[in-house]
């Protein structure tokens, strides 16, 4: 069983892996239009400070942004549609060799229709959660959905059985465990004191947070980290703590108190983490917009330069000449700009003129950004999920063969989100709500 020394060198080591990724985040978190929080790993955030900022405020050309939202609605929509009829449950092998399918094909049904009830519930949050981590997959390539009993509905106050979060990376560690899956998994919360208290009581908390409920300090935020990962001693066959396979666990991360002051236990993961594209040796995922960011980056910036030349085309900045070598020693080349020479250099001429030839941006938006912008989308897998180019009159033959030649090209990428969300998700969901 790992020892506290031993969580707290794990979780260490995963926050210096987490920190080499973070500038390539924050990165491309400037040209999709979605902001990233990274510094809720280190304090207490700053989401709440710029939430009123726009979220295409470093962005010139939005090829990257739009196909994000695009592609993002429509994994969506691969995924879970409306939610209606989204999967079955089906007995296992084992169970059919203690019963046929027809006995037990009433049962789970019934299983089938409460657990799709219960997940698409309004309250329960899982459409709300999924919108957000389909745009994190193609924007940064990890994000995860959580599951989590509602003990609102244990009470009988509320009708939703399950509670659904969503994870990205500014606010979570990941690790592999056996075959590749993302099985060690820590989140941070910056909580005040009621909420603390409100979830945990105050029986076993660490002194800090004793202290602060205590003298009233509730404005103050507590960073906590929850956390879970393979059970060592993990045993199917016995009952008790040794047959779940997940020890999860909850500590303050303070400067000198990260006791942990909670256990759980869990048959599955509690928190699925998807990686959009795998690559060997990285623990987290990539996507479209980590891979090809130099690209992102280059038309962004040239789109911008030729919106600044189109501007100086329609108001060029001007010179004039005046008793001052500069008026306020700049040179002025922006547009609507004016720029005072000295008297003393004029060579007669108009009083006011052009101070430099602007240039004509006509090649680079006519072919380089069409060009760079044609292969964002295609990194983005946008002509696939949305086969724009389908329009053309074909045979019912030819319609057939390109959907299925389409359908193969998504199916690395949505074998991927199946394996790693929707059945690990699908699986939490029915053993809290039969468990």
């Amino acid at each position: 069983m790992h020892s506290k020394e031993t969580i707290q060198e794990l979780y260490s080591s995963l926050k210096v892996t987490w920190e080499q990724h973070r500038k390539n985040w924050l990165e491309v978190s400037k040209f999709v239009g979605i902001e990233l929080d990274t510094d809720y790993m280190q304090t207490t955030g700053k989401a709440a400070q710029t939430a009123s900022q726009d979220k295409d405020f470093f962005v010139d050309d939005p090829t990257a942004a739009i196909s994000v939202n695009q592609a993002g609605d429509y994994l969506l929509g691969i995924m879970w549609g409306t939610g209606d009829k989204t999967f079955d449950l089906v007995p296992s092998r084992y169970a059919k060799e203690k019963a046929t399918v027809a006995e037990m094909e009433e049962y789970f049904r019934f299983c089938t229709d409460q657990a799709l009830h219960h997940m698409n519930h309004p309250s329960a949050g899982l459409s709300t959660a999924m919108r957000p981590y389909a745009y994190d997959q193609f924007s940064f390539g990890t994000s995860g959905i959580g599951c989590f009993i509602n003990n609102a509905f244990i009470d009988r106050t509320e009708e939703n059985a399950l509670v659904f979060s969503n994870y990205g990376v500014d606010n979570t560690l990941i690790d592999e465990g056996k075959g590749g899956q993302p099985d060690i998994v820590f989140t941070v919360y910056n909580w005040k004191i009621n909420r603390i208290v409100g979830e945990f009581g105050l029986e076993g908390l660490p002194k800090i947070l004793v202290d602060a409920y205590n003298s009233k300090d509730f404005n103050k935020d507590f960073k906590l980290v929850f956390g879970f990962y393979p059970r060592e001693d993990y045993d199917p066959k016995v009952k008790g703590k040794r047959g779940t396979r997940y020890r999860g666990v909850w500590f303050h991360d303070g400067y000198d108190d990260k006791s942990i002051f909670k256990e759980e236990d869990f048959k599955d993961r509690p928190i699925a983490m998807a990686r959009a594209i795998k690559l060997r040796g990285d623990s987290y995922g990539r996507s479209a917009g980590t891979l090809i960011l130099s690209t992102i980056r280059s038309v962004n910036f040239m789109v911008g330069n030729a919106i600044e030349t189109v501007d100086k085309m329609g108001r060029p900045p001007l010179g004039m000449f005046n008793s001052a070598l500069f008026g306020d020693s700049v040179f002025d080349t922006s547009a609507d700009g004016l720029t005072i020479f000295n008297q003393a250099f004029s060579t007669g001429g108009n009083p006011v003129f052009p101070i430099h030839d602007i240039g004509d941006p006509s090649a680079i938006l006519q072919f380089i950004v069409p060009y760079l912008n044609e292969k964002i989308t295609t990194a983005f897998k946008v002509d696939a999920l949305l086969d724009f180019s389908s329009a053309k009159e074909m045979t019912a033959t030819e319609s057939l063969q390109r959907y299925a030649i389409r359908g193969k090209s998504l199916s690395g990428f949505l074998i991927q989100q199946k394996n790693e969300l929707l059945v690990p998700l699908v699986k939490r969901s029915v053993n809290v709500l039969y468990n």
